[in-house]
């Protein structure tokens, strides 16, 4: 289970990073690839549901053959994450572009819109198995009540309000 929980909190991180990059790269230029505009809505809704199975993780809510499942979804998402980062490297224009290679740029983005939809498909179906794992966990504690970590979370900086993962309990 250690090893479950280690790679959902690297895979958390690295999400968090690549988020902040989706988000500056929407929002800071101008005719960014469409495809990176609807990966910046999934990003940091992926990254609340990866912190809360975190929790859920070190709270021991889960089977060794749960969490053998989880592992191989996390590093299926892991390797999505990395395709992301690299579509953003190669079809994200920067301000140090020269004019040709930022035009450049824009339509090579163009052809990565069908891979970035893929992962974005598969990032979708990532969190509703993520929920509905959560939800079986929720089941099984006493009266459905679910507690949280004492693990502190930094602000993401990509729209979540990660208050949310503080230590509380939460009747359901």
């Amino acid at each position: 289970m250690a090893e479950s929980a280690a790679a959902v909190v690297q895979l958390v991180d690295f999400t968090t990073k690549v988020a902040r990059r989706v988000k500056d790269s929407v929002s800071n230029t101008r005719g960014a690839p469409e495809h990176l505009r609807e990966i910046h809505l999934h990003l940091p809704l992926l990254i609340a549901t990866l912190q809360q199975t975190a929790i859920d993780v070190e709270n021991e809510l889960y089977s060794e053959q749960t969490s053998t499942a989880l592992k191989k979804l996390i590093d299926e998402s892991t390797a999505d994450i990395r395709k992301i980062e690299d579509v953003l490297t190669q079809a994200t224009p920067s301000d140090a572009d020269s004019r040709l290679n930022r035009v450049r740029r824009a339509i090579s983005g163009v052809k990565y819109d069908r891979e970035v939809r893929n992962i974005s498909s598969r990032l979708l179906r990532t969190m509703d198995s993520l929920v509905l794992l959560q939800m079986a966990a929720s089941a099984k504690t006493p009266n459905g009540t679910r507690v949280r970590s004492s693990i502190q979370h930094e602000d993401s900086g990509v729209g979540l309000d990660d208050r949310a993962t503080e230590a509380e309990s939460i009747d359901r």
